[in-house]
């Protein structure tokens, strides 16, 4: 029986509740190169999908990191002691997707990216807020140069991601000047940088800093503590609850489903991903990059159905919970023995939006077969984005931190 037409959905997502303080985060070292496209605003960074705001408008190809297996492993060890006071896991193998992490890009030249100058380093902003928890940022190092300096380089960028501003001081990551064998992190208030290196107005986060330090110092530290918290162990899995649909719950052909889940864990910065999978089959995948708590499927033909949620932490725990649907041809009478007719959930109707954030989409129109062509829609993209290019050019280089 051929597949149903789908009419496709549009919801506006529900976003999850607020994250808990702290929030448990991975930076990914990318030895191996990156593929990147340009995005028009820091938040709107994604590295699980290449997006990033510093590459140029045509994309961005990185190499690989010149340095052997040995060269890697040096400065995947020495940016881990940066970051082991804190909750903060460094790897160098990329996380599933539905895990929010930092990518730090290691290698290459500031010219394969849209850097307007020779730097050392780059990160596309100094978010303050700490919100998007998906950053890209450059390390252009060698592996001709030595350990520390690269690895400083690298967490440099990283903090700066973070909400770190640079500042003065010998042997410190945030330090401006990279030429002292830089261990560690602040701890305790040390003297803001920016005005005096890189101009006037140029602190990003000062009220951010002033949380932990008078007006014009920075504790790093702290910072990264209230973000982060420190490194115990983690031994809690996520919670998943499944709110809609009702396990077992049976829907007419062509019905409209809305999943809708509950996520919680001990830290923030849980990711979680939904699956429709078909005769044990997937046909319909959707990475919550934006932690959205539902997922609008369209136009469901006839078929079994698991609806699936994984949620994972920066620890590894990993819950997977699911529930079934079975949709089935009315009866003679009208009725489905024991079934609810009609669409599952509610949604406002309009035109399908942007599907960036969609990584399977419906499965293709099989004439042969009773193949699920579900279709699954995110948000519609943002007026500003229709705009030319060109207004973001001014945009582009003043809102990137560099190191020198």
């Amino acid at each position: 029986m051929a597949a149903a037409v789908l009419a496709l959905l549009f919801l506006a997502f529900a976003p999850a509740e607020p994250e808990p303080t702290p929030w448990r985060h991975t930076l990914f070292l990318q030895f191996d190169g990156a593929s990147l496209t340009w995005v028009p605003s820091p938040d709107d960074e994604n590295a699980a999908l290449g997006h990033s705001f510093l590459a140029k408008f045509e994309g961005s190809e990185l190499p690989v990191y010149d340095g052997d297996d040995a060269d890697r492993a040096a400065v995947l060890q020495a940016v881990t002691a940066h970051l082991e006071p804190f909750g903060v896991s460094v790897v160098a193998e990329r996380p599933p997707a539905r895990v929010p992490y930092t990518m730090a890009v290691v290698g290459g030249q500031w010219d394969d990216t849209a850097a307007t100058s020779v730097v050392r380093g780059i990160a596309p902003e100094v978010d303050c807020e700490r919100l998007n928890q998906r950053h890209v940022v450059f390390a252009f190092v060698s592996a001709d140069e030595t350990v520390v300096a690269q690895a400083t380089t690298v967490s440099q960028e990283a903090g700066h991601a973070w909400g770190l501003d640079h500042v003065v001081g010998e042997g410190l990551i945030m330090s401006y000047d990279l030429s002292a064998a830089a261990t560690e992190f602040s701890d305790g208030c040390v003297p803001l940088c920016e005005e005096a290196c890189q101009g006037p107005d140029s602190i990003y986060c000062a009220r951010q800093h002033l949380e932990h330090c008078a007006a014009g110092s920075q504790d790093s530290r702290a910072e990264l503590l209230s973000t982060f918290g420190d490194a115990d162990p983690d031994d809690v899995a996520p919670t998943v609850e499944i709110l809609s649909p009702t396990d077992g719950i049976t829907l007419a052909p062509g019905s409209d489903l809305l999943v809708e889940v509950a996520v919680t864990d001990n830290y923030g910065g849980v990711g979680w991903d939904f699956e429709l999978l078909q005769d044990g089959e997937s046909v319909a995948t959707q990475t919550a990059f934006d932690r959205e708590l539902v997922w609008p499927l369209g136009g469901l033909p006839e078929g079994s159905y698991e609806v699936r949620v994984r949620a994972q932490d920066h620890a590894g725990h990993q819950t997977t919970v699911s529930a079934l649907v079975s949709v089935a041809d009315v009866d003679d009478d009208g009725t489905l023995d024991g079934a609810t007719t009609g669409s599952q959930g509610s949604s406002d109707s309009a035109s399908s939006g942007d599907d960036e954030l969609q990584t399977g989409g419906a499965a293709a129109d099989d004439s042969e077969t009773d193949g699920c062509a579900c279709g699954t829609t995110g948000a519609p993209p943002p007026l500003w984005m229709m705009l030319p290019m060109l207004g973001f050019s001014i945009r582009r280089l003043t809102r990137a931190r560099t190191s020198r």
